[in-house]
């Protein structure tokens, strides 16, 4: 009877970790932080340490009220969802 759990190794089990998104999720994520950085950028802001959970929500807030789609050639600028 074959055993219900698995034994993996430490190589496998690294690389199941680090396989554990899709690659389009990691795409998105790279450029969600991309456009964040831009507006920490563009705002003149310190980039909020993680542990600092205030700072880091108000600033987040900001972001999601301020952001807006890149404009585009003679285009309205929308608001992004």
């Amino acid at each position: 009877m074959a055993e219900r759990f698995a034994s993996v190794s430490e190589d496998e089990l690294c690389r199941l970790i680090a396989e554990k998104d899709s690659k389009n999720t990691k795409r998105a994520t790279k450029a969600s932080v991309k456009v964040f950085n831009e507006y920490l950028q563009e705002k003149n802001l310190d980039k909020p340490h993680h542990d600092d959970k205030v700072t880091l929500a108000n600033v987040l807030t900001r972001f999601y009220a301020e952001a807006r789609k890149k404009k585009a050639m003679g285009a309205r600028i929308r608001k992004v969802p």
